[in-house]
């Protein structure tokens, strides 16, 4: 069921559709789900699309690993950098980047951008 919830919820945050997005997330989908292929998560994908709606409800679960690396071992502050996606939205994971890595006593001099 996890998994399902998990496949639903990066379709949803990969679509725009913030709707659909909120109902999975009220149903308790694994915000750090990550696709099989790419290993991303929902926020690597709002983030490398520029959607800071779905960013901004994705991290106020206060669920997000930040520190996941996706396939190419790029953090979400990372794609959100690429092409200019969106550099407000790069600063701020990149500060709660920061802050989880603190938090969990992990060297964070590996979290710079990875482009």
């Amino acid at each position: 069921m996890q998994e399902t919830l998990g496949i639903q919820l990066l379709q949803a945050v990969y679509d725009f559709d913030h709707a659909r997005m909120d109902k999975l997330l009220e149903e308790g989908a694994p915000v750090n789900y990550q696709d099989k292929e790419t290993l991303a998560t929902a926020v690597h994908f709002a983030a490398a699309a520029g959607d800071r709606v779905a960013l901004l409800r994705l991290l106020k679960t206060n669920e997000c690993d930040l520190l996941v690396k996706d396939r190419r071992g790029r953090l979400p502050a990372t794609l959100a950098t690429i092409g200019g996606a969106d550099a407000a939205a790069a600063r701020l994971l990149s500060h709660l980047q920061r802050k989880q890595a603190i938090e969990r006593g992990v060297d964070f001099s590996f979290l710079r951008y990875q482009v």
